[in-house]
């Protein structure tokens, strides 16, 4: 049995070339899965907010701020009833980044002008925001 520089026994035996780069092949391999499906996400949803939108009117239903800040801004999620032109209403859920003054003035019953987007019909945005 090989001896370590102590003088004790080695209990075991590990080759930390392989393990190097099993480890480094790991590595690489989680982070371009994780970038590809980051990828997928930021193209998905640059192309929802990137719609044009139909104009339509909408009730607020009810809505959650989210501990989540995108520039500083608390994440808000919008429930509302759209209610498009000559096509039954239908609920969707618009998310948002809106300041707390903003915020503080939502209430549920209240209308709000949205675009959104006939193909998808979950693709929802206040009008006049980004």
């Amino acid at each position: 049995m090989p001896r370590d520089v102590t003088g004790g026994e080695r209990k075991f035996h590990m080759d930390y070339g392989v393990l190097g780069i099993v480890l480094g092949l790991l590595i690489a391999g989680g982070l371009l899965v994780s970038q590809y499906v980051l990828d997928a996400r930021y193209a998905s949803r640059k192309q929802a907010a990137d719609f044009v939108g139909v104009p339509a009117q909408a009730r607020i239903v009810g809505f959650t701020s989210t501990s989540l800040l995108i520039n500083n801004l608390p994440l808000t999620n919008i429930t509302v009833e759209v209610v498009p032109a000559g096509e039954p209403p239908y609920l969707a859920v618009i998310h948002c980044a809106l300041p707390p003054a903003q915020v503080a003035a939502l209430a549920p019953g209240q209308t709000i002008a949205v675009l959104y987007d006939p193909d998808n019909q979950q693709n929802v945005k206040i009008a006049g925001t980004p």
